[in-house]
């Protein structure tokens, strides 16, 4: 029986298997803590029934089980805090290489970004050299009708 010996390895080997398929679940610590906590009632009081009356030995030996029943409530806390835990880490490893992901995809854009508004920059500043180049007045409008560029000639006949 797990609580017979001193040796509690395989106790905590099963704790920390039921732990972590619980809190993989979605199982909540507070409710995993609370299901260990309630079931030490529901095994005092079968104990109790069934055990005799007034004998010492078996008041020793109960009060030594309920000492093991917290110990496995101690054990079973840690293991699912250690559950829990890993699962913490894991998830913010990931995100980790997620945000070290979006780092390097905004560096690109920014790059980009930079390439095409000098591209744009240059493209503005050929466009102006060859209207103030043209021997007649020039003028470009947007679609509001909005001057937005006009050549030195432009400029001279317009006043």
């Amino acid at each position: 029986m797990l609580l017979e010996s001193d040796d509690n390895s395989t106790l905590v080997g099963r704790l920390f298997k039921v732990s972590g398929e619980r809190s993989s679940q979605g199982v909540s610590a507070s409710d995993f803590l609370r299901a260990i906590h309630l079931s030490f009632p529901v095994i005092r009081s079968l104990v109790r029934d069934a055990g005799p009356d007034d004998d010492p030995s078996f008041k020793a030996g109960f009060a030594d089980l309920e000492a093991r029943m917290h110990e496995v409530a101690i054990i079973a806390a840690d293991s699912y805090s250690q559950a829990m835990a890993n699962q913490l880490r894991a998830k913010n490893h990931e995100l980790n290489r997620v945000v070290q992901r979006l780092k390097a995809h905004e560096k690109r854009l920014n790059a980009e970004v930079q390439a095409t508004s000098k591209a744009l920059e240059s493209a503005n500043e050929f466009n102006q050299r060859v209207i103030d180049a043209m021997a007649s007045g020039v003028a470009v409008a947007d679609l509001q009708a909005n001057v937005t560029m006009w050549s030195d000639r432009f400029a001279e006949i317009t006043g």
